[in-house]
């Protein structure tokens, strides 16, 4: 059996990290902002950044996780990487976007509704490759029982 102390503390890491990232990213977000200068939607947002990176960070945390390792097909697991990676770049785009051009769009609606309808993309997009890990580890299994 493979010793795990080196999966175990790589998720330590992990979490640690994800713990700072998120403390710094709510002390900049108040320390940045004068209370009164904070728009309609400045706790969604940084309660969404908190979010993006919590996916960003538990990706990497699911590497050091040998029985979710196991569940998923090899060549799916980039994919999934590469699902978030881009889910959390969109969004990123979304809250600069809005923030930027927050003198011209002065409704909220319209950055919810973005969120809202990326936030689904993403998961139909997800899901699909959640059904495709399933279809393939089926198929895995029928292969390996042929031969």
């Amino acid at each position: 059996m493979a010793n795990q102390e080196p999966s175990r503390t790589g998720l330590l890491i992990t979490i640690g990290l994800f713990v700072i990232t998120c403390l710094v990213t709510i002390w900049l977000f108040h320390y940045l902002t004068e209370p009164q200068n904070r728009s309609e939607t400045f706790v969604f947002t940084l309660i969404f950044v908190c979010f993006l990176e919590f996916l960003s960070f538990g990706y990497f945390a699911t590497l050091m996780i040998p029985n979710f390792r196991k569940g998923i097909v090899g060549a799916l697991y980039p994919v999934i990487g590469v699902t978030i990676g881009l889910y959390v770049a969109v969004s990123l785009v979304v809250i600069v976007l809005y923030n930027i051009l927050y003198v011209f769009i002065n409704s909220p609606k319209v950055y919810f509704t973005a969120v809202t309808v990326e936030s689904v993309l993403f998961l139909i997009l997800l899901g699909s490759i959640i059904v495709l890990n399933a279809y393939k580890k089926v198929e895995d299994t029928i292969i390996e029982n042929e031969r």
